[in-house]
């Protein structure tokens, strides 16, 4: 995924909004039903309210592209087969079961995309690797604290509390960094190491590992919104002997 999918992203959940409108409006004016679910319109989106909703889902609970293509068009043709069965001629109780049950599946895909234009989803942004510093042997000579060497990672936490994959890693040897900068949605955030470089080098930890949750606030269509981000941090340090 590049840089500016995100964002495209976005763009066509909102655009997508549109055309709903377009349809409540269509509504609104009093066609009958055989006419609003044969239009275009009606069509469009409904294969765009589930193929977000299939979106944020795999993206959500790391479910493969392939199912969640699968479901966009097995959801959007049964949908739309019993809409336009239902609704041709006036309402044909034979579909009643067909509309009901592809009804409420349309539904929770409505609900999923609804969501989806609030709830941030973007993938951690592709950190710039930190700058790669010696393996120590050289900086030992030049510092004379106890710690000799570090490796800090930090990996991302999904919603459901499980790691995921390593978002940024930073290795070397002394002096200790005081922390390290994190791309945020409109502004950095700086992590700072500094309590936990006291424990860890106090307690003689080789293996240290903590949550981290980072929250931003940002303005978006005019409304404030509040982006929770969760993290583990690890930090391995091997001590002077």
């Amino acid at each position: 995924m590049t840089k500016e999918t995100p964002a495209l992203i976005r763009f066509l959940r909102w655009g997508l909004l549109f055309v709903l409108l377009y349809c409540l409006g269509r509504y609104l004016d009093g066609p009958s039903y055989r006419v609003i679910v044969r239009s275009s319109a009606f069509v469009l989106s409904c294969i765009g309210v589930t193929a977000f909703a299939s979106e944020l889902a795999c993206r959500r609970w790391h479910l493969p592209a392939v199912g969640g293509v699968l479901y966009t068009i097995i959801s959007v043709t049964g949908f739309v087969w019993a809409a336009q069965h239902y609704y041709a001629g006036g309402k044909n109780s034979d579909y009643v079961v067909y509309i009901l049950f592809w009804g409420a599946l349309m539904g929770l895909n409505l609900a999923l995309y609804l969501n989806s234009l609030f709830v941030s989803l973007d993938p951690p942004r592709q950190l710039v690797d930190p700058p790669h510093q010696p393996a120590g042997e050289e900086l030992v000579e030049q510092d004379n604290g106890p710690v000799r060497y570090f490796d800090v990672r930090l990996f991302c936490v999904d919603d459901s509390g499980e790691r995921g994959g390593l978002y940024y890693q930073l290795r070397g040897g002394p002096p200790l960094p005081e922390g390290f900068v994190l791309d945020g949605y409109s502004s950095d955030h700086f992590v700072s190491l500094e309590e936990h470089w006291q424990t860890i080098v106090n307690r003689k930890i080789a293996h240290f590992k903590t949550s981290l949750t980072l929250y931003e606030t940002i303005i978006k269509f005019g409304d404030t919104m509040q982006l929770v981000n969760d993290y583990e941090l690890e930090i391995d340090t091997h001590f002077r002997p």
